[in-house]
C-alpha cells in the first residue's frame, strides 16, 4: 500500500503516452525483475568477497 499511488502514478502516465495497460503492467514487471536481479546480483558480490579485506599498505612515517 506504501508505494501504490506511486505505482499508480507511473501507470497514468505511461498510458497517458499512450501506452497501453498491458503495455504498462509488462514494462513495471522487467523493471521490478531488473531491481531484483541487481540485488541479487550485489548479495552475491558481497558474500564472494566476505572473506577478503582489502587494506591499504603503511606508509613509512619517514616520508
Amino acid at each position: 500500500m506504501a508505494i501504490e499511488f506511486a505505482f499508480r502514478s507511473v501507470a497514468d502516465c505511461a498510458e497517458a503516452a499512450g501506452w497501453t495497460e498491458r503495455e504498462v503492467a509488462d514494462a513495471l514487471i522487467e523493471l521490478a525483475h531488473n531491481h531484483w536481479f541487481a540485488l541479487e546480483a550485489t548479495d552475491r558480490m558481497f558474500e564472494e568477497a566476505a572473506g577478503a579485506i582489502i587494506r591499504k599498505a603503511k606508509s613509512s612515517p619517514l616520508h
